[in-house]
């Protein structure tokens, strides 16, 4: 049978794993800036786990949030019924709640604008490129994808 202390600690879990979260987006938001793919993509696969990690702590949210009768009742709505100690906790966990979420959310923007940025130029890039070239089916890329350096350009090979 779940209490309201059961609530308040589910809400210090979503705190905990906010923060681990916004760690995950600062390497991310670094790897960007030295246009390290691989670190992205690794901080992108974390991410997934902790996007299954969010889900079984709503759905516990949700079981108890029904047992203690506050189903479908906001946060706010809780703190307003809440009383004592009770109110106390909540109000804490909220605060702290409340300021993980918008270091989660200040570290998301800076790294999606740096990979925004970082895709723009390269989608200029590429364009530049493919303007610059007599042949507009000449890709920068071999057949097997990769790219032997600078200026190097092979033919698209469509069969």
């Amino acid at each position: 049978m779940y209490r309201m202390e059961d609530f308040t600690d589910n809400l210090k879990e979503f705190a905990v794993l906010l923060d681990e979260l916004t760690g995950i987006e600062n390497r991310k938001f670094e790897a960007a800036l030295k246009n390290d793919i691989f670190q992205i993509e690794s901080c992108m696969k974390m991410e997934q786990a902790y996007v299954l990690k969010f889900r079984g702590l709503d759905k516990k949210r949700e079981q108890i949030q029904t047992e203690l009768k506050l189903k479908d009742m906001t946060l706010s709505q809780i703190l307003a019924l809440a009383g004592g100690q009770e109110k106390e906790a909540l109000l804490v966990r909220t605060e702290d709640l409340n300021e993980k979420t918008a270091a989660y959310r200040s570290a998301y923007t800076n790294a999606k604008n740096v990979i925004e940025i970082n895709l723009h130029n390269i989608e200029k890039t590429l364009a530049d490129l493919k303007s610059k070239s007599v042949d507009k089916n000449i890709s920068i890329y071999s057949p097997d994808g990769r790219k032997d350096g600078p200026g190097t350009v092979f033919a698209n090979t469509k069969a």
